[in-house]
């Protein structure tokens, strides 16, 4: 019955205003569906396969499935369900715009507490540059409008940035390093 809970609410209410909630999430739902797969399989073999214990195996698989799943897909840091988990959803114009309302004591302070914080924000390409070896800098705006957003590339490893065009957008992934009067520097993880 857990396994039809569990399908009923994502399949058919995937929505948080669901009436039905399930109580267990990831390793819990897990261990709970393979004991459903287990007595289920034990139940329809004592029964000679009747539809009810089929009912509960069938159910359990596909629960277990999409638990397993969605384990991975959170273990290897995929955005699922349209909820962001290993990524901070503020984007960096509310960023700016909180940094400049603040009283002028309180920027600084603003500003060091976003650093460290891990993004994924859509950019367009503006310009490169280089720094040091192999090393470029590369100027872009945030969704293609201020602010600005530096980081640096490997351009070995990013060949594209060789041929990019301006406006190009693209995502990137990293952690915020510095923020300045409407500039933003992040040591990028991952560009897409």
């Amino acid at each position: 019955m857990l396994a039809f809970c569990y399908y009923k609410q994502r399949i058919i209410c995937p929505s948080e205003q669901c009436i039905m909630k399930n109580p267990f999430k990831g390793g819990r739902a897990f261990i709970l569906e393979s004991v459903g797969v287990i007595g289920g399989l034990f139940w329809a073999l004592d029964s000679n396969w009747h539809y009810e214990p089929l009912i509960l195996l069938i159910l359990s698989c596909i629960g277990l499935l999409y638990t397993g799943l969605s384990l991975l897909k959170k273990r290897r840091g995929i955005v699922s369900e349209g909820v962001i988990d290993e990524y901070d959803q503020t984007n960096a114009k509310q960023i700016v715009k909180e940094i400049d309302t603040a009283k002028p004591y309180l920027r600084d302070q603003i500003k060091e507490s976003y650093k460290g914080l891990r993004v994924r924000w859509t950019v367009s390409f503006q310009s490169i540059a280089p720094t040091r070896d192999k090393m470029y800098r590369v100027t872009t705006l945030y969704k293609g409008n201020y602010p600005w957003v530096y980081f640096d590339v490997d351009i070995e490893q990013y060949p594209a940035f060789k041929v990019a065009k301006n406006n190009h957008r693209f995502f990137i992934v990293g952690i915020i390093e510095k923020i300045g009067a409407g500039t933003f520097t992040v040591r990028v993880e991952k560009i897409s």
